[in-house]
């Protein structure tokens, strides 16, 4: 399979398709054609990394952020305060 069948098998750009071969994701065999090389895809391989393709990816609904201590806090205050040469210990 060429690069455009497979782009088309895959439902992808023919650039997204290269980017997975840079990336190691998909291998690729080339033949010699008429003029230059020509890209070959393993059905078996297409298949198996469409399935990996349409796995839903899980993201957070928001990130969670550490909560500060109010002894973190009033640290964090008297140290931005010390730097403005208001506190001095």
């Amino acid at each position: 399979m060429n690069k455009q069948e497979a782009s088309d098998y895959l439902g992808v750009s023919v650039r997204a398709l290269e980017r997975y071969v840079q990336q190691g994701r998909i291998s690729v065999k080339y033949e010699k054609g008429k003029t230059c090389p020509t890209a070959n895809f393993e059905q078996a391989e297409l298949e198996a990394f469409r399935e990996e393709l349409n796995q839903p990816t899980v993201k957070p609904a928001f990130e969670s952020r550490q909560t500060a201590t109010d002894q973190q806090e009033e640290t964090g205050i008297a140290v931005q305060l010390s730097c403005f040469g208001i506190i001095r210990k």
